[in-house]
């Protein structure tokens, strides 16, 4: 077995993930408070980001944005640019009686929406991601070596007028 074909076969294992679910979220919005629920995914294979699908209403929206700001944002303020996360002892009745909750607060053009999520949910998120990719260590996880292989596979041979 060539090299290149091993490393196409790595490609296609599975790829380790987490997800959690909450559905007793919350959208607040200057104007109103709407129930929401949100979906966090960590994949291994982009080991930096986490990907959070918001549902309100019908409409999914989805942010990808850096594991950090989950993992600091649980215990304390931080996110400078479109993403903020801090947690809150403020209670929410969509977050449950008497649960802390973490704030989200994404801001795009001309606009912001804060998400409030059960703190337990984003704990348990941030838990488990960690387990599967210590914190320090994405960057050993990315597989800079695969795509150097993807692109020598799109160089084509030399003289071949393919670049």
């Amino acid at each position: 077995m060539s090299w290149l074909s091993f490393l196409r076969r790595r490609l296609r294992r599975a790829r380790p993930r987490v997800t959690s679910r909450s559905g007793a979220a919350a959208l607040l919005t200057e104007a109103q408070r709407l129930p929401a629920s949100v979906v966090f995914r960590y994949d291994a294979k982009n080991p930096f980001a986490v990907r959070m699908t918001v549902s309100v209403a019908g409409i999914q929206v989805e942010w990808v944005f850096d594991r950090d700001l989950l993992v600091q944002g649980v215990d304390m303020p931080t996110g400078l640019g479109a993403v903020q996360v801090w947690p809150s002892s403020r209670r929410s009745e969509l977050a449950g009686a008497g649960d802390d909750i973490v704030l989200i607060r994404i801001a795009g053009t001309g606009a912001q929406a804060t998400l409030a999520v059960p703190a337990e949910v984003v704990r348990d998120f941030v838990k488990r991601a960690e387990a599967l990719v210590p914190a320090g260590s994405e960057s050993e996880r990315l597989r800079v070596d695969e795509g150097i292989v993807r692109l020598m596979e799109g160089a084509g041979s030399p003289g071949s007028g393919t670049a």
